[in-house]
């Protein structure tokens, strides 16, 4: 989830800012989990840093893979996710074998120091000086980020869009007249689409003053 919303956000603040403060959460964690005591609980000493901690490298390892692709021209992206690939695991195996040798050396100066320190206590005493180390290291990387990175990696421009154009106004409609529909039968209509009704030797005589042959008819039915 954290992942997701940081996807988001590195294309409007750029990958500087979102791996510093990755970096700054992660560093706060390491320090929760300095605090450790010898006879602790779960649920108040260790799951407050477990909350945190993926919050910071969420937003750091998303930030750190945009910086390592941008720029890289298309036919060399595959080299450099590989590069970055590598990067990660030879680092993370290197700090934590960093961080081991660490702890094992603090937990046998404790050891040796006195006779009457437990083994909890000394193995509790190497891990708060490893995570001390983590934390310093976090910030070191916080403080890199900051000075390093251009604050226009991973930024993408927000290109504004055209405003709407206003509604053009309807075309007006045309007027209606009234007039008399006189009703037309399918066969006049017929007849007067023949060739032999479009003939003017035909069609002068048809059209009289009444407007048609229809006065004639008229005329023999009152006969």
């Amino acid at each position: 989830m954290v992942s997701g919303v940081a996807s988001q956000l590195i294309g409007r603040v750029g990958a500087k800012w979102l791996l510093t403060i990755g970096m700054l959460i992660t560093a706060a964690a390491f320090l929760l989990l300095a605090r450790l005591p010898t006879h602790g609980s779960y649920v108040a000493d260790i799951l407050p840093a477990f909350i945190v901690l993926p919050l910071g490298t969420a937003l750091a390892f998303v930030s750190v893979t945009n910086a390592a692709v941008a720029g890289v021209a298309p036919q060399d992206s595959g080299l450099a996710s590989a590069l970055l690939n590598t990067s990660q695991q030879t680092g993370g195996a290197w700090g934590l074998g960093l961080l081991v040798t660490i702890a094992a050396s603090r937990t046998n100066s404790v050891l040796a120091g006195s006779r009457h320190v437990s083994l909890d206590h000394a193995l509790v005493q190497g891990f708060h000086l490893a995570f001390l180390v983590a934390a310093g290291i976090a910030a070191a990387a916080a403080v890199v980020a900051l000075l390093a990175i251009a604050s226009a990696i991973g930024r993408v421009a927000q290109v504004r869009r055209p405003a709407p154009a206003a509604p053009r106004p309807a075309a007006e409609a045309l007027p209606v007249t009234a007039g008399t529909a006189r009703p037309v039968s399918a066969l006049a209509a017929c007849a007067q689409c023949s060739p032999v009704a479009r003939h003017p030797v035909v069609a002068e005589p048809a059209t009289g003053p009444g407007g048609g042959s229809g006065s004639s008819g008229d005329g023999r039915r009152h006969a």
